[in-house]
């Protein structure tokens, strides 16, 4: 899309794009940037960025008159705060307790819903709601899948292996695994997640409807991830949903092997 709109710029008839004639000055010193990845310019973005950083920075520099000034200082504060490690695993350490008690489907279930609420980390598989793409006059429930960190492509990177296993096992590490377990956990879940990738769909077809446009019955999805209760995931999570109702599935591939 942002290859075609500035290869418009260069057209005859720039009056029949009314993107491209609106936008003429600025796709004339359009580059790409580096993290560009659709059909918008990212300037907006980037100076909204550093205005609400500067507010940021300029509140937790004030001083404070009274008990809501105080409040709103360290909530800004802990928005400042990136590196979160004075607490160690203790705040994570009952969650992390709740995944290593897992013995068969209904702990697995009720392991996901209990992080799920208390530190939004989704399990394999949680549920939204999107506007039928068919039919923007509704909305259709929808999955949303645990997905790779990376498109196979860059799996096949050392470069990325290489980010990837070291930022795991760090992971393992600050939750009090051994070095050799940790780098043993770290390969195993990059492996998981590269065979994983090979079943996506590719960059470029996720925005075609055709390719994403998978309507699947609740009932099958249900019986496709059998080691799970996806009934009780679902009403966790605020939806009733019945065997018959459809539900969109965007990546059948991933679904199916992730399942």
């Amino acid at each position: 899309l942002y290859l075609s709109r500035i290869w418009k710029y260069y057209g005859n008839d720039i009056k029949d794009d009314f993107y491209t004639a609106v936008n003429h000055d600025k796709l004339s010193a359009a580059r790409p940037v580096q993290d560009y990845f659709s059909g918008t310019f990212n300037d907006a973005a980037h100076a909204n960025t550093q205005e609400v950083q500067d507010i940021i920075t300029y509140i937790v520099n004030l001083g404070t008159k009274n008990e809501k000034q105080a409040k709103i200082k360290a909530v800004y504060l802990s928005a400042l705060e990136m590196q979160r490690t004075s607490g160690g695993i203790e705040p994570l350490k009952p969650y992390l307790d709740k995944v290593k008690a897992v013995r068969n489907a209904n702990d697995l279930t009720q392991a996901f819903i209990d992080c799920d609420k208390g530190i939004y980390t989704n399990g394999l598989i949680t549920f939204g709601i999107t506007v039928d793409s068919k039919n923007t006059s509704r909305y259709l429930p929808c999955v949303n899948l645990y997905e790779p960190s990376f498109t196979y492509e860059d799996f096949a990177s050392d470069k990325y292996k290489t980010a990837f296993i070291n930022y795991a096992k760090a992971l393992f590490l600050a939750g009090g695994r051994s070095d050799a377990d940790a780098q043993a956990k770290a390969e195993e879940i990059y492996a998981f997640e590269k065979g994983l990738s090979m079943h996506c769909l590719r960059s470029e077809d996720l925005a075609n409807v055709e390719m994403t446009y998978n309507l699947q019955s609740f009932g099958d999805l249900c019986k496709e991830y059998g080691f799970i209760d996806l009934h009780q995931i679902a009403l966790a999570e605020g939806f009733d949903l019945k065997d018959s109702d459809m539900v969109l599935v965007p990546d059948v591939g991933l679904s199916y092997n992730l399942a």
